[in-house]
């Protein structure tokens, strides 16, 4: 599927547990989650940034930071027909600006797993 369409994208936005299960299913991770864990996901996640076209959720990133020292990527979750168009990049520079001033160390745990970034 060519992507043409402009990505918006925000900052711990309302997320429900249908969207993210939808995302889950296009990016080819189906887990076996039910809709009160996806929940908990979300709720107890510290920094969640999300990428949409139009009311399409097609990327996801969960961290736990403490916004001092470190920033562990939880997950990383980006729309199977929306994986050329640098949905990932994007959201990983945009978790770089919201912990940037301290931090020293993003280190993703997540699957795939993104690049680790030591910051100066």
């Amino acid at each position: 599927m060519a992507i043409g369409v402009n990505l918006r994208f925000y900052t711990n936005p309302a997320i429900t547990a249908g969207q993210f299960a939808d995302l889950l299913r296009r990016a080819g991770r189906p887990e076996a989650t039910g809709h009160v864990e996806l929940e908990r996901l979300i709720v107890n996640s510290n920094l969640v940034l999300a990428a949409f076209s139009g009311n399409r959720l097609v990327g996801l990133v969960r961290a736990l930071s403490d916004f001092a020292s470190c920033c562990y990527v939880a997950d990383m979750i980006v729309d199977r027909d929306y994986a050329a168009a640098g949905v990932e990049t994007a959201l990983m520079a945009r978790v770089n600006r919201e912990i940037d001033g301290g931090v020293k160390l993003v280190n993703p745990f997540s699957e795939p797993p993104v690049a680790l970034r030591a910051l100066a």
